[in-house]
């Protein structure tokens, strides 16, 4: 592994941690807390890595794992949960704007968006339009609408909540989707890039 994050809830740790596994080259590799924003600081944070791609590309590589809607039962808890994977994603925008008088570099953000850009009830949803306007891509949109599904339910129909949002980096062929069978509440999502 590349990464393993530690995060913390009280005296334990959290159950749900993010990782980057690879077998590509590491040149550094580290976790973080999402930075204070108050009522609305998102809980855990992401793990980073900067992954050789090729002899002359390193790619940004992070791995999250975005609040979810357990729990939001009222619309003040729905909006709260929204602001909070906003406050992520606009972190890690700003994490990789470009700077100026350097190229942009090849980043990935790979994870757990609890959020699907296709379905009506995550419409209010900021972080897809704010990740689209910082020149990211969602491997996701390269299957059709009934084959993105993430994250089966029976009582609701699948939802697409998994996402590996891509910029300066090509997809080879269309990701795969691979049933957990019951190892997780979600699916694998495989996407080969160049």
């Amino acid at each position: 592994a590349a990464v393993v994050t530690g995060y913390r809830r009280r005296d334990r740790f959290d159950q749900q941690q993010d990782v980057i596994m690879t077998t590509l080259p590491s040149v550094e590799a580290s976790w973080s807390l999402w930075r204070n924003a108050k009522k609305d600081t998102p809980p855990r944070g992401f793990a980073y890595a900067r992954l050789v791609f090729s002899p002359s590309v390193t790619a940004a590589v992070y791995a999250v794992h975005l609040k979810s809607n357990y729990g939001a039962n009222t619309a003040e808890r729905r909006a709260a949960n929204m602001r909070k994977r906003a406050a992520a994603v606009d972190q890690l925008v700003a994490l990789e704007r470009p700077r100026r008088g350097f190229a942009q570099r090849p980043v990935v953000i790979a994870g757990d968006f609890n959020a699907d850009p296709w379905r009506k009830e995550f419409a209010g949803e900021a972080i897809f339009a704010a990740l689209d306007a910082a020149g990211f891509r969602n491997a996701l949109a390269l299957l059709p609408p009934d084959g993105r599904g993430t994250h089966p339910s029976e009582k609701w129909g699948a939802s697409a909540l998994d996402h590996l949002m891509l910029r300066g980096v090509g997809v080879v062929g269309v990701p795969v989707i691979v049933p957990s069978k019951s190892l997780s509440d979600h699916d694998a999502v495989f996407v080969l890039v160049e």
